[in-house]
């Protein structure tokens, strides 16, 4: 945090202490505040304190959300609805003044507006590009027809489509080994497969998450694989787990290779949701996005 000034840096130091944050979220809070407290610097205000300059925050962050507007929302080009409401959902926690808590609050549901927005234009386009319905997208993993798929390919599919996982859940799944910090993919003891997933990206609000297979392929698949005794279930040709920036271009490919087109884990889901919700299916949305795992409030901001 020695890049904040002093009293930015208290700030966030006092959030973050309160809080059980894993070391990645902690840099992201540091990137944002020091962005924030950068771009007052532009604008010529000394010092830049944040809890102090609640105003000028506001006209930096629309200056700044309108530029990436302009842009089309190009990586590095101003700031998104998104970027601006993590900073004020982490802001307002800091500002004691009940006037100024009230105009964050307003700040927030601006860009949680302006987030749901975009997200249902970006969703709309994506899949309206990809043209995939959901049942085409399943049709392919129907046992026994398709054993083309392989047993891989089957898991990778069923874990995406069933559980809505995102990338960094499928990274360094032990099979021989059931690490207490880690996830783990194994058999139990009345023949049913258990996924246990310790990392992933939202562990700390969530915990634990175990989800039990009883899908007779998917059972198959994995008693084929855990023959071979690997120790990891996704594995590059060097024989290592794939790592979270890897995972992505593993599953486009894998994807393109069984549908003629590579999918993502976010267009998998997007796929799926948009099916349950044409079809009034509410219990299958909330049993997705618990499995994912986030609150249905989350999925109408970000997925819909």
């Amino acid at each position: 945090m020695e890049k904040l000034i002093k009293p930015n840096r208290l700030l966030l130091e006092k959030y973050c202490g309160e809080r059980q944050l894993n070391d990645k979220t902690i840099q992201n809070y540091i990137y944002l505040f020091y962005r924030i407290q950068e771009l007052l610097k532009l604008k010529k205000i000394k010092p830049p304190v944040l809890h102090k300059n609640v105003d000028a925050i506001f006209e930096v962050l629309e200056e700044q959300y309108l530029l990436a507007k302009e842009s089309d929302f190009k990586r590095l080009v101003g700031l998104k609805a998104v970027i601006c409401e993590k900073f004020l959902l982490v802001f307002i926690n800091v500002i004691k003044n009940k006037h100024d808590n009230d105009k964050i609050t307003d700040a927030i549901e601006l860009y949680t507006k302006r987030q749901t927005n975009y997200t249902a234009t970006k969703s709309k386009n994506q899949l309206n590009d990809i043209d995939m319905s959901y049942d085409e997208m399943v049709a392919v993993m129907a046992y026994p027809q398709n054993s083309s798929i392989t047993d891989n390919d089957y898991i990778l599919l069923y874990i995406l489509i069933n559980l809505g996982t995102r990338n960094m859940d499928l990274t360094c799944v032990h099979l021989q080994e059931r690490p207490p910090t880690e996830n783990y993919l194994y058999i139990d003891d009345d023949g049913v497969a258990v996924y246990v997933r310790n990392r992933y990206k939202l562990y700390t609000t969530f915990g634990t998450l175990t989800n039990k297979i009883d899908d007779k392929r998917f059972i198959e698949s994995l008693n084929n694989i855990n023959e071979t005794n690997r120790s990891f279930l996704f594995m590059n040709k060097h024989g290592k787990p794939y790592k979270t920036d890897t995972i992505s271009a593993y599953i486009k490919s894998q994807t393109k290779k069984i549908y003629g087109v590579g999918l993502t884990e976010s267009v998998i889901y997007k796929i799926s949701m948009a099916h349950f919700k044409n079809n009034d299916a509410l219990e299958r949305q909330i049993a997705l996005a618990k499995t994912r795992p986030h609150t249905i409030q989350s999925q109408s901001i970000y997925y819909e």
